[in-house]
């Protein structure tokens, strides 16, 4: 394959980022590959690459939107979309900060819109916001990854999670209702289901 290894760090560069470059660039070569180093997204270069490798994605958007923005392929933008999650999840879980939040809810965003169709982005959205205890928007991550793909577990358990613990039953019953239709083998929720209906919790909340 032909690669292209993107890094911030320039050629006889000292730091970590370039001798992990250099590194991973010379084990895809014993294992016959084609590989290309480079600090900055151009154009030529990548239509050449079978596959691109950004390493720290978050500082490789800059370069992505600009190409982005000369010619907005399918390629392109997918190519930005990833980066963008990536760089949306590495400022995201950077512990519980405001700071942390601040800067990759946006990026998570921006990438469900990138990434139309695809379920990572807005579990990514949900599961990120959870952790901020931002209920509304980990509530919109959970329902757009089911409608996407509803045969996944993860979201339907964190969306229980997410409103049982916020005393939310009248939704959390809804989590349980969808994870109960688009997985019927699944014992665990209907006995929550059956045991919430029987003792009446899902009303409380009225």
């Amino acid at each position: 394959m032909n690669l292209l290894l993107l890094t911030p760090a320039p050629e006889g560069s000292l730091s970590g980022n370039r001798a992990t470059a250099d590194r991973w660039a010379g084990l895809l070569r014993d294992a016959g590959h084609q590989v290309v180093v480079g600090t900055d997204y151009v154009p030529q270069d990548a239509n050449k690459a079978d596959l691109l490798i950004a390493l720290r994605p978050h500082e490789a958007v800059s370069d992505l939107r600009r190409a982005y923005a000369l010619a907005e392929t399918p390629e392109r933008q997918r190519a930005l979309g990833e980066a963008v999650l990536q760089s949306g999840l590495v400022h995201s879980s950077q512990g519980t900060s405001v700071d942390a939040w601040r800067l990759g809810k946006p990026l998570l965003e921006e990438a469900i819109r990138l990434l139309p169709g695809d379920p990572r982005a807005p579990l990514a959205l949900g599961e990120q916001a959870r952790a901020h205890r931002e209920f509304d928007t980990a509530l919109r991550g959970f329902r757009e990854t089911i409608r996407l793909d509803p045969r996944q577990t993860s979201p339907y358990t964190s969306f229980f999670t997410l409103c049982s613990r916020a005393g939310r039953w009248d939704v959390a019953r809804e989590a349980l209702e969808g994870w109960t239709k688009a997985h019927p083998e699944v014992v665990q929720a209907h006995v929550t289901l059956d045991v919430g209906s029987a003792s009446g919790w899902a009303n409380d909340a009225g």
